[in-house]
């Protein structure tokens, strides 16, 4: 290796010749499904801070949601998905199509841009309260924070 006077670095002899680094980075063919065994992580770069319902602030972000995230963790995004809960055992973590969305929702969502998406995810935290975001990989954006469970309303059954 010679060495760069000015930087004071080691360059490899052959890189003032123009020669490719002969190391390379191997081709990955990806399983679409390979998230399902990875464990979640978090981002926060497309959050709405402005709804006033809705929104991921600190004034808005309550314990029960760090905690959950905390727990969330620990475990992979195939055991999430598959968590259930209720008579009817319906999963609580799943994929919300923006048409299943209050139109508030809906209208939020375009400004945001979010409608680009095939909809959003709910993760249960409690009881009414749900954290809804975007899915890339293993990783979610958290975008809404619905304490009441606005966004996507259910009924009870027999009521």
């Amino acid at each position: 290796m010679a060495r760069n006077k000015k930087n004071k670095k080691k360059v490899p002899a052959n890189a003032s010749q123009g020669v490719k680094n002969s190391r390379k980075t191997p081709h990955v063919n990806e399983n679409p499904e390979s998230f399902y065994h990875l464990n979640p992580s978090w981002r926060f770069s497309r959050v709405d801070t402005c709804h006033e319902s809705w929104n991921c602030t600190l004034d808005n972000i309550d314990q029960d949601l760090i905690n959950r995230l905390i727990s969330f963790e620990r475990q992979t995004w195939g055991e999430l998905l598959r968590n259930t809960s209720g008579r009817t055992r319906n999963t609580q973590n799943h994929l919300i199509d923006f048409a299943a969305m209050k139109k508030e929702a809906q209208e939020r969502a375009k400004e945001l841009q979010l409608d680009l998406e095939d909809g959003l995810m709910s993760l249960a935290i409690s009881g009414k309260k749900r954290l809804l975001g975007v899915m890339r990989k293993e990783v979610f954006f958290l975008v809404w924070y619905d304490k009441n469970h606005e966004v996507c309303p259910t009924t009870k059954r027999y009521t």
